[in-house]
Formats: C-alpha cells, sequence, structure tokens
C-alpha cells in the first residue's frame, strides 16, 4: 500500500521492487516453458487421439442400439472425420497460443512496472484484503492443479503438464474455472488410444477430480479465507457466479479473477463508512444470501 512505500527507505523499496519483478519474470518463465511442454506432448501423441476418437465412435455406433442405423453409421463415419481436422487445426494452432500468451505477458509486465513505480494510495485494509485474497487463491489454485496433475500423470495422460497450468490458471475463476478445466482433462484420458481402458479411467478422473474440487473450494478454501479476512469475501454462490459473469463482461478474464475481491472491498468500505442500517442490511443480506449477514458482520468486528 501507499503507506507502505512512504515509511520505508528508497533503497529497501527498490530492491523489494527488483525482487518482485525477477519473481514475476521467473514464474512468466516456468510458465511458458510448461505450455512449450504441453504443446510439444500434444503434437507428438494427437494420432493416438485420432485414433481413440475412432475407437469411441465405433463404440458408439455398436453400443447404441437404440438409435437408428442411419444415425450410428453417420457417427462411425463422421464423428472420426471432425475429431482429425479439429486435432490437426488445435496442433497448429499451439504456436500462435504461445505468442499470444507471451505478448499478454508482456504487457502484464508494464502494467506491474507502473503499479510498483507509482502505487495507488489505498488503504492498509483494502490493500491487505487484495493481498490476502490473491495469496490465498494461488496457494489453493497450486494445490488444485498439483492434484490434478498427479492424477492424469497416474492415469497415464500425457498432458498432464498442460493441464497443469490451465488448471492453475482457471481455478483463479470462482466456481466457473475449477469445473471448466475438469471438464476439459476428460476427453485427454477417454480419447487416448494408447491408455488401457480408458472408459473405467475417465470415470476415475471425473470421481476423483470431483472430490479434489469439493476439497480444495469448499474445505481448504472456505477455511483459509474465514482465518484472513473472511468476513468481507463471505457471498452466496449465486450472486458470485453473477458478478463473475458481469466483471467478465466487463474486463474478461482479469474481471473474473477480481470480481470476488473488488466485492469484498466495496463491503468493506460500506460497512466502514457507516452507512446507515437502513441501506447497509439488505445490501449484505443480498451479497452473502444470508438473513443474518448484518449480524454475522457486527460479530466478526
Amino acid at each position: 500500500g501507499w503507506m507502505e512505500a512512504e515509511s520505508t527507505s528508497a533503497c529497501s523499496r527498490w530492491i523489494a521492487i527488483l525482487i518482485m519483478v525477477g519473481l514475476v519474470i521467473g514464474g512468466a518463465v516456468v510458465f511458458v516453458v510448461l505450455i512449450y511442454w504441453g504443446g510439444e506432448a500434444f503434437q507428438h501423441n494427437w494420432k493416438s487421439y485420432e485414433k481413440g476418437v475412432e475407437n469411441f465412435a465405433k463404440w458408439v455406433s455398436q453400443a447404441a442400439t437404440l438409435l437408428p442405423q442411419d444415425l450410428r453409421d453417420w457417427i462411425g463415419q463422421k464423428l472420426p472425420e471432425y475429431a482429425s481436422e479439429f486435432l490437426s487445426a488445435y496442433a497448429a494452432a499451439i504456436p500462435g497460443f504461445l505468442s499470444s500468451i507471451a505478448v499478454q505477458l508482456v504487457f502484464f509486465l508494464i502494467y506491474l512496472g507502473f503499479w510498483l513505480c507509482d502505487p495507488l494510495p489505498v488503504s492498509t485494509e483494502v490493500s491487505q484484503l487484495f493481498k490476502s485474497y490473491l495469496f490465498l487463491k494461488s496457494v489453493v489454485s497450486l494445490l488444485y492443479a498439483t492434484l490434478m496433475a498427479s492424477l492424469l500423470w497416474m492415469l497415464g495422460c500425457k498432458l498432464w503438464v498442460l493441464f497443469w497450468v490451465l488448471t492453475f490458471v482457471l481455478n483463479y475463476i470462482p466456481e466457473i474455472g475449477p469445473i471448466l478445466a475438469g471438464v476439459l482433462s476428460l476427453p485427454a484420458v477417454l480419447f487416448d488410444s494408447s491408455i488401457p481402458d480408458p472408459g473405467a479411467k475417465t470415470v476415475t478422473l471425473f470421481v476423483l477430480g470431483m472430490l479434489f474440487k469439493f476439497v480444495t473450494g469448499n474445505i481448504v478454501e472456505v477455511h483459509m479465507y474465514t482465518s484472513r479476512g473472511g468476513e468481507w469475501m463471505r457471498m452466496h454462490p449465486v450472486i458470485m457466479l453473477f458478478l463473475v459473469m458481469v466483471f467478465g463482461m466487463v474486463w474478461g478474464p482479469s474481471g473474473m479473477l477480481l470480481s470476488v475481491p473488488i466485492i469484498a472491498v466495496a463491503k468493506c468500505c460500506l460497512v466502514t463508512a457507516d452507512v446507515p442500517h437502513v441501506l447497509l442490511d439488505p445490501l449484505l443480506v443480498l451479497i452473502e444470501g444470508d438473513s443474518k449477514g448484518p449480524h454475522k458482520i457486527f460479530v466478526d468486528r
């Protein structure tokens, strides 16, 4: 925050800035390398996925006896063709995707440089709220991504490195991100012809993935928030999803990431600004989805 920057010497502040920039650049390099490894693994194994789609289409055409014969024949013939075209296009698009990531990292570093050199004059409580949220979310994202990537590796999926990065990034999007990452990982096992019995392992991935999501998102993350600024981050899931959608439409992925801390800061400002209870209490009830929300805030403070 602004007060911390003023209370330290210029030398120590610039040392902290250089350390922070070094950590960010190092993390960016690691992410790019992991994405590159994942893309290389996909390009080397996309034939296995093409064959896996063919096997899946044959299985559907033979097992789905309730479907009309024409539809089963169409699935057996057309689905492998569409899958082959999709996989080829996806493999060819990986270099462009890596270039896009590199450009975004450059803009992020420029933004970070302006932020560190001229920080906004925000209060210590607001600054600490953002720091706590980003730190806790990073820890939970790292835990969830590591669990999912380890599971994919044990199931024999060769794209586990790519899905580690994907899961880590998507988990920053509340509620929607981890579910999307889990759904995207299912075809990586189901359509891999090099994996023995991919159907059973896909079911295993689904069940254990849901368990990991419940434990990390509903137990570990909630407990961590409760111990550090939980009264501000307490929101009803429906309200949270609505805010994620709205902020995502306005600011894209960055807005989806910052939707929770922004509303938490708004709650903090409303409560600390001595807003009349006739206006404050309905807002707290709406945000938290609990008629006892105002009383919980009073007790927590």
